[in-house]
């Protein structure tokens, strides 16, 4: 059996095995419906026959010419899944390859997707949104550290595990909010000790790339439009940041219950990125005024259209919203309170 192999020290060692065929498999595993497929391949059911352990199987169709993006997006995810581990980042157990096909044994999600649960609620709830997000910026941080770069962050990317042992203060199964503004309590009014019903696992890492170096620059458009950072649309290099911009994206569909953006058309909706400013939009927005200053300090920090500007990711897990404590990373730091007041005074 062949492993991937690394002399990174922060590698895990995957178990990658040569088959003739997907026969091979069905010796081994009882493959039942597919639970998803997107743009790079399907994800089915499988149940390990041996001892009933249940997986969820990408299975990617290999393109001959490796320059495609097609062509680059199974290795990329092969890369870093198998060098790469964190509780946020969805777990490989092994990885089969024949000669015109590779397939990621990994663990299985069991509570859908963020795009799924956000539909469900309508809006959450800052703490839940809070416990959320502590999730996806730790993994997140995480990649950044080791220059690994996402690029295609997005609610329908964030797979959810459910926690069936979670519970509050007062023993009972936590209740979470389904109703705008509905804060997760026990029977007694307490917060719940639990604020997060699932562990957040991220995933989906076929345009994924690893940074040579850490101030390495992109320029490639790749990506989902309505998640893409300004520097992208506008066809300019980038950095990690653009990671970050979309993490921003998906904390305002959470609180707010919906994407920031308006437009029908992906022409329009460049546009609007391009010209997106949060403190305008807030401004007449009547759900701003419902969240915290903490939040709307947080969301002001992650969508500024300057990537150098913009909050690294280990800012965003130092900031008061996600500590709970006053005085995160840039809130008290008067040099870029002056450029948010320079950038409020230049749109007005």
């Amino acid at each position: 059996m062949a492993k991937w192999t690394s002399t990174d020290d922060t590698a895990s060692v995957v178990p990658f095995v040569k088959i003739d065929s997907c026969q091979q498999l069905e010796e081994t595993f009882q493959f039942g419906e597919k639970l998803g497929e997107g743009a790079f391949g399907s994800v089915l059911l499988a149940l390990r026959i041996s001892d009933g352990h249940k997986f969820a199987v990408k299975k990617m169709v290999k393109k001959k010419d490796p320059k495609t993006q097609y062509g680059k997006s199974w290795e990329n995810e092969i890369h870093v899944l198998s060098r790469h581990r964190h509780p946020n980042i969805v777990a490989v157990d092994a990885i089969y390859e024949s000669e015109n096909s590779c397939y990621l044994f990994m663990e299985l999600c069991d509570g859908g997707n963020l795009a799924d649960e956000l539909q469900r609620r309508t809006r959450f709830a800052e703490q839940d949104a809070r416990c959320t997000l502590r999730q996806l910026g730790s993994a997140l941080s995480y990649l950044h550290r080791h220059r690994v770069v996402h690029r295609d962050l997005k609610l329908h990317n964030c797979l959810l595990k459910r926690i069936p042992s979670a519970k509050t203060t007062d023993g009972s199964s936590p209740r979470f909010c389904r109703r705008r503004g509905e804060a997760a309590v026990d029977r007694k009014g307490s917060p719940a000790t639990h604020p997060c019903p699932f562990v957040v696992k991220l995933t989906d890492f076929g345009l994924s790339i690893e940074l040579r170096v850490s101030d390495q620059s992109l320029g490639d458009n790749v990506g989902t439009p309505a998640y893409q950072a300004p520097e992208i649309v506008k066809c300019s290099s980038y950095t990690e940041k653009c990671d970050v911009w979309s993490l921003g994206i998906i904390m305002f569909s959470l609180v707010h219950g919906s994407l920031p953006y308006s437009s029908r058309s992906e022409s329009d909706l460049i546009d609007e990125i391009k010209d997106f400013n949060y403190g305008r939009l807030c401004s007449r927005c009547k759900t701003c005024s419902e969240l915290s200053a903490e939040c709307r300090a947080a969301l002001s920090h992650l969508l500024v259209q300057s990537a150098v500007d913009r909050w690294s990711t280990s800012e965003f897990m130092d900031s008061a919203w996600v500590t709970e404590k006053s005085g995160g990373a840039r809130e008290g730091n008067i040099l870029a309170m002056m450029r948010d007041v320079n950038r409020t005074t230049k749109d007005k």
